[in-house]
């Protein structure tokens, strides 16, 4: 059975510690480190080099309390394809809302298990959301309460019939492989569309471009059972149940991160 590789960017200042995530995670089923290891060198980059071809960027929480939350947009705008996973040991919800609210796919926390470092890094590579429950269901809020702020404009006027399919198999929880396959297409294609989506309403994040549709109504929320919906309700309530058909894609386990 092949396995797709999955090329990991780690930025982390601290030398024994980047040590410990290379011995935990490098070709660990797919998984590889890429040699860059000045962080300082990545941050300064105006464009991503040949050499820089990464899945997943792990960022340092220090990183970021050192150069704020902008660093996430740096990397961002460095390497579209990627996604970011920011590790740390950041206990306030509030604040690791405001990292996936800046962008990040998911916030590993280090108290946690290290075998638990490889699966959210399989996780947040399919574009997945990895984090804890509460930070999770506080960044929903806060980018459901911007839609205020925001100009009114049509449904019509937003997207095109292809793009609302897109945005509704999102909704289900699906990875960029499973819609891929459930339109007969390549996921490359997918990626093409998602990035076209992410520029056309500037968002940086799955999480972002989701609760940016459900506002607009371009696809339903929890309170519209018409149409698929992100049960977020049941992700909040009674750790350990399974989710049915989607538990795979939108769980909660006790002292587990939610993966969306």
């Amino acid at each position: 059975m092949h396995i797709e590789a999955i090329a990991i960017l780690l930025l982390e200042p601290d030398s024994w510690r980047r040590l410990g995530f290379v011995h935990v995670v490098q070709n660990k089923s797919g998984l590889t480190v890429l040699e860059e290891r000045d962080h300082h060198r990545v941050l300064a980059l105006t464009g991503a080099p040949a050499e820089l071809r990464p899945n997943v960027v792990m960022i340092s929480d220090t990183l970021l309390r050192e150069f704020s939350l902008s660093v996430i947009t740096k990397i961002k705008k460095l390497f579209p394809q990627a996604n970011i996973l920011v590790h740390g040991y950041e206990g306030n919800a509030d604040r690791v809302a405001e990292i996936f609210i800046a962008g990040a796919t998911g916030y590993f926390s280090l108290s946690d298990k290290p075998e638990n470092l490889v699966e959210s890094l399989k996780l947040v590579s399919k574009g997945l959301i990895w984090g804890p429950p509460e930070a999770i269901a506080r960044s929903l809020g806060r980018l459901i309460s911007l839609k205020d702020t925001k100009p009114t404009v049509t449904r019509a006027d937003l997207i095109t019939p292809r793009e609302r399919t897109l945005l509704n198999f999102l909704g289900k929880g699906f990875t960029n492989k499973e819609i891929a396959n459930s339109l007969g297409i390549a996921e490359v294609t997918v990626k093409f569309h998602l990035a076209k989506l992410y520029n056309k309403f500037n968002v940086q994040s799955r999480l972002q471009l989701l609760m940016f549709a459900i506002e607009r109504g371009l696809i339903s929320g929890p309170n519209n059972s018409q149409r698929p919906t992100i049960d977020l309700s049941k992700a909040f309530k009674r750790p350990g149940r399974q989710l049915g058909r989607n538990s795979k894609r939108l769980l909660v386990r006790a002292r587990r991160p939610t993966i969306l």
